[in-house]
């Protein structure tokens, strides 16, 4: 039995690293899998991602503003698989702790919340999804090396044989525009570039790399092409070739971000719910004592149509959410005004199986993608990355 023990470490000692290897990627799953490909002692490691970098780690003046950013609650699974590859002690500091929730059920008043405190589990860590982002980029250039590309558009990839591909790039740093997709692609992070027909894209250019992972959220530039890929082959056996499993949203929502400071005598440590006939509310604390919570709504609602001045939407909330209200300020209910709805992505998973050829792996909303309630689609693409890690 001791000898079995012992045999996956030795057995992981011996893979050998290819000579490059690229993260299609740089968001909590890219970044986690390149440190966790570094801590096997992996050299030639680069991440290469369309979007500019994220805000400095410790620039208090933009994560002050928190309805900004997402926020994301970071579990058992999560913080196992940060442990795991050596990076959650760089994150904790940037969480807050949250131990339990406060629920309105529908119909109940405004002192009907009930407050449930879990002493038998773990914390769930709320961090905004971008700075975790930052924590991640800061243990990946500063302390390990890792070369991270910002603003380079992955357009496609080819397979060279079973044992390397390569990437088809263009540089976007004029054309890559944070703006809504179209579709189920209308979601957290989603972009397209300002001009869709490429004219303000750079010069393109190849990477070629011995193994590629995937891990471009729902752009699904990679998944697209092997699904191409797969389907060229004139023979395969039946339900073997990849493809990705679409699901239609048979509920429909849509939602805005909504800041706000709960009063002293309200603990800044439990996650605040709300739940009426029209909508739901979710609020996560930030490490400053503010909330961020999520609204979510049906797409017909007086909310998305459009609320045309401030004492209109003060009396929206005032009869919808009557225990947040209060601490909504004038300032934060404008901004809400303003700012567009935004569209949940759509189940769906690649299947049946995560990689293609010897070369190219998937991780993350890649693989699979989930309505993001309480970070539940960045904690099972933390958990790819752990398993990732074991399979090699």
């Amino acid at each position: 039995m001791p000898l079995l023990s012992a045999a996956p470490v030795l057995l992981l000692s011996l893979v050998p690293a290819p000579p490059s290897t690229v993260v299609v990627g740089a968001g909590p799953a890219g970044l986690a899998t390149a440190i966790s490909l570094a801590r096997r002692g992996w050299k030639n490691v680069q991440v290469i991602d369309r979007l500019p970098p994220p805000p400095a780690l410790d620039d208090i003046s933009t994560w002050s503003d928190t309805a900004r950013f997402y926020l994301i609650g970071i579990g058992g699974r999560g913080t196992g698989a940060l442990r795991s590859i050596g990076a959650w002690n760089a994150v904790e500091p940037y969480t807050q702790a949250v131990v339990g929730r406060k629920d309105w059920a529908p119909g109940a008043g405004v002192d009907g919340g009930v407050m449930t405190v879990r002493k038998d589990r773990p914390p769930t860590y709320v961090i905004a999804r971008d700075r975790l982002v930052s924590c991640l980029l800061k243990v990946a250039t500063e302390d390990l090396g890792i070369s991270v590309r910002h603003e380079v558009d992955v357009t496609n990839i080819r397979w060279d044989g079973d044992t390397s591909a390569v990437l088809e790039c263009r540089d976007c740093s004029l054309a890559c525009q944070t703006e809504p997709i179209e579709g189920d692609k209308a979601s957290l992070g989603g972009v397209v570039p300002a001009d869709p027909d490429g004219s303000d894209l750079g010069e393109a250019f190849e990477i070629k790399a011995d193994f590629v992972v995937a891990s471009d959220g729902a752009r699904r530039t990679i998944a697209e092409a092997i699904e191409a890929d797969d389907a060229r082959r004139r023979f395969a056996v039946p339900g073997s070739r990849f493809r990705v499993r679409k699901f239609a949203d048979t509920s429909v929502r849509v939602y805005k971000t909504v800041p706000f400071r709960p009063p002293d005598d309200w603990r800044c440590d439990i996650n605040y719910s709300a739940r009426t006939k029209a909508a739901n509310f979710d609020a996560l604390p930030a490490l400053d004592g503010t909330y961020c919570g999520v609204l979510l709504v049906k797409p017909d609602d007086q909310l998305t149509l459009g609320l045309d001045n401030l004492p209109d939407a003060r009396a929206y909330f005032d009869e919808l959410l009557p225990m947040f209200s209060p601490h909504i300020t004038d300032e934060a209910l404008e901004a809400v005004i303003e700012k567009p709805t935004s569209r949940l992505p759509l189940f769906r998973y690649a299947t049946p199986r995560a990689h293609h050829k010897k070369s190219t792996v998937l991780v993350g909303d890649a693989i699979h993608s989930v309505k993001p309630y309480f970070g539940l689609g960045a904690n099972a693409a933390l958990e790819d990355v752990a398993a990732l890690n074991r399979a090699l």
